[in-house]
């Protein structure tokens, strides 16, 4: 290149940088076509052009190009063409090497395939040079002659590399600018819809600024109460209005802690599980209550930005959802006032059945006993045959509380292994006495001594009660059918269930009778023909041992129940059959503690009638007064769990802080429930359930002053009396 090229490139350099410096965006293109024209005709070029690399220095594309008269154009075409086609040329000058060829027809065989394009394109010389930015090539400012070959110094190609550095540098800042712009429309945009969402939406939108930042690295208290210092720097009208202010404007740039309307209490916790969740909450609840005592209910979502290991801010949002929750509370309370009316009708029906049932009782127990003090004086036999009538009666009144009982879920249960064919042989007399003659009872075994874990009582009321039902729907007679049988399971030799059959030819029951015939006080009787519980009874006294009860009825067709218990692996023998004991009596001294009058009169005769010396109090306080004069000589305490002025657990807990180990025998209706847990599992303690014979009584209390080594005289004693609470 001659000398006087350089002395011409210099001014021009400074000229175009000049020119470049004040140039606006609109006629870049035509200034950097006018300065390559200028290059190319300083330096007797045919072409002088420009080419730009994508991002990640794989493809090039030919952004501008002035040729001298005559010359054709070359980048035309050339877009995101791949670098690695040519890996020599484009190769070397994305690793800021200079391409500058003398002369093409000099060009090695390893670039072959570009100097058959220089070759067609009339190239003689050429020269590239790279122009970096930021540690990276971006493009390349190239020069071809086609007339002459040319030869290049290293000043030379310096100088055309800083024309480059210009061209590049403004074609980079219009496109900087070009992308700000863009940027900025996008801003304005988000800005927009952002507005729109803070004055449209009925979500309270918020953000509250820390300053300074919270270290996350705090104790969670310790960034609670720092949240407490944020400043609400965005937010929209629903927000400003929930906090107490008219508008968005008027609470803007407000501390959280001089906002009146937020108190500490509410947000303490909350703010709390903020940090606790790694600061994102999600549709969490949260009660307000305002300065007016006034409770307000918001569902509340958060999150929290964290930079340099600082809270900076939180964006967030929450609804106002006070009128929904006062709505369903209304709701639930109208609810609760249906179900309690509901309640109370069924209560009614419930204490109408009742007072229906024992009123036969009772009738029936004053009537014989007038019978049997009438026939006192006469024969013997008939004053037996009315008191088993009495007895009959209150039987039938002890069975009536235990399905109250267990209607109220108070009902102690005792399993032991019991063979359901043996209990259907034993009850056979009694479910023939409740059916008339018009009505077939057939009674059939089919567990060959296989046992389940019951109570023999409660699965006695359960086929009573359905045999009452199923004679109930044969007004004009039938069949009613009881059998057992063993459920296997494949590939098992031992049965898995015993399953208790009870059928019927009555009337049967629609689908939906069937579907609610276990609900508490649900009857088709007449009114004061059934309580509604039988057989709620029943669904209950199944559910508690774990057994399963089906109910298949068709109209006109009778009804089938079955009831599958899992099989015990022992058998009746093993738990021992019920044989009535030969009990003895004693001598020793034995305190009462029961507050029903006939109740305690009845235990004190039944005791001395055994031989005991007994004591009695018809409170919680007298019976400690009674204790007291004479506590060394007491054996044993029979105490009622239910006392006035102090229950029998404190009257325990006072007697065996005197007397450690002193046997105590409480007598109850209810359950275990009512005491301490394992309380009856330690030695001399023990409850007996309303209501129990005599000898069930005399069997209990010798049992504790043996167990407890307590010495005297016995007497031989059979009763079996009632009596209850």
């Amino acid at each position: 290149m001659p000398e006087y090229t350089i002395d011409y490139l210099l001014p021009l350099i400074a000229r175009i940088a000049d020119r470049f410096g004040r140039i606006d965006g609109d006629s870049l293109d035509e200034t950097v076509n006018e300065a390559l024209a200028q290059i190319g005709q300083a330096t007797d070029a045919d072409r002088c052009y420009l080419f730009r690399f994508s991002a990640d220095s794989e493809r090039v594309t030919g952004t501008h190009e002035w040729t001298s008269d005559g010359v054709p154009g070359s980048i035309e075409g050339i877009v995101d063409l791949e670098c690695a086609l040519f890996p020599d040329s484009l190769g070397r000058l994305i690793n800021d090497g200079i391409v500058a060829i003398p002369r093409v027809a000099d060009v090695p065989a390893s670039m072959a395939r570009e100097r058959a394009i220089w070759e067609e394109e009339g190239n003689r010389s050429m020269l590239a040079i790279p122009v970096r930015s930021k540690d990276r090539t971006v493009g390349t400012i190239g020069l071809d002659w086609v007339r002459g070959d040319r030869d290049w110094s290293d000043n030379e190609v310096e100088l055309l590399r800083i024309m480059g550095t210009i061209l590049f540098g403004a074609l980079a800042r219009r496109e900087d600018a070009r992308v700000q712009e863009q940027n900025m429309d996008a801003l304005r945009a988000a800005d927009m819809r952002f507005r729109s969402l803070l004055t449209q939406t009925r979500d309270a939108l918020f953000c509250w600024e820390y300053e300074p930042p919270i270290p996350t690295a705090l104790p969670v208290e310790e960034q609670a109460e720092l949240m407490f210092q944020a400043r609400l720097v965005e937010c929209n009208d629903e927000t400003a209005r929930s906090y107490g202010a008219p508008t968005a404007a008027d609470i803007r740039g407000a501390v959280f802690a001089d906002i009146k309307a937020l108190t500490r209490d509410d947000f303490r916790e909350l703010f709390r599980d903020f940090v606790r969740s790694g600061y994102r909450t999600s549709e969490h609840a949260v009660a307000e209550t305002r300065p007016d005592g006034k409770v307000l209910h918001y569902v509340n979502s958060a999150y929290g930005v964290v930079e340099n290991d600082c809270l900076v801010r939180t964006w967030g949002s929450f609804r106002d959802v006070t009128e929904l929750v006062e709505r369903r509370q209304r709701e639930r309370d109208l609810e609760a006032q249906l179900d309690h009316a509901q309640k109370m009708e069924s209560i009614g029906r419930l204490a109408g059945g009742v007072a229906h049932d024992f009123n036969n009782m009772l009738l029936a127990i004053l009537g014989y006993t007038d019978l049997a003090t009438q026939s006192l004086a006469g024969d013997p036999k008939l004053v037996r045959t009315y008191l088993d009538q009495v007895r009959i009666a209150g039987e039938r009144g002890a069975t009536l509380t235990r399905q109250l009982l267990a209607f109220s879920r108070k009902e102690t249960v005792e399993l032991r292994a019991v063979d359901p064919d043996r209990l259907l042989r034993d009850i056979h007399g009694m479910l023939r006495s409740l059916l008339p003659e018009s009505i077939d009872l057939e009674v059939r075994g089919g567990l060959d001594g296989h046992c389940i874990e019951a109570d023999p009582g409660l699965v006695e009321q359960v086929v009573l009660n359905l045999c009452v039902n199923a004679r109930d729907a044969m007004p004009n007679g039938g069949k009613l059918r009881l059998f057992t049988q063993l459920e296997r399971r494949p590939g098992l030799d031992s049965p898995a269930r015993a399953v208790l059959i009870i059928e019927d030819d009555g009337d049967g029951m629609p689908p939906d009778v069937q579907a609610r015939i276990f609900e508490p006080f649900f009857t088709t009787k007449e009114p004061g023909k059934g309580t509604g519980l039988g057989l709620y009874v029943v669904y209950g006294i199944v559910q508690r041992h774990g057994a399963d009860i089906a109910v298949s009825s068709d109209i006109g067709s009778g009804t089938r129940i079955e009831i599958a218990f899992e099989c015990s692996p022992r058998r009746e023998d093993d738990a021992g059959q019920q044989v009535r004991p030969v009990i003895r009596g004693g001598d020793e001294p034995v305190l009462v503690i029961e507050d029903e009058e006939a109740v305690r009169n009845l235990i004190k005769a039944v005791l001395e009638g055994a031989g005991y010396d007994v004591r009695t109090a018809a409170d919680g306080d007298a019976g400690v007064q009674v204790f007291e004069r004479d506590a060394a000589a007491c054996r044993l305490v029979i105490l009622d769990a239910v006392l006035p002025k102090r229950d029998g657990m404190a009257v325990w807990r006072h007697i065996s802080s005197r007397r450690p180990g002193l046997p105590a025998l409480f007598i109850s209706g209810y359950d275990r429930d009512m005491f301490p847990p394992r309380f009856f599992e330690t030695r001399g303690r023990r409850l007996l359930a309303k209501p129990f014979t005599a000898a069930q009584l005399l069997g209990q209390v010798r049992s504790l002053l043996d167990d407890g080594a307590f010495s005297g005289t016995a007497a031989v004693v059979q009763d079996d009396t009632h009596f209850n609470q």
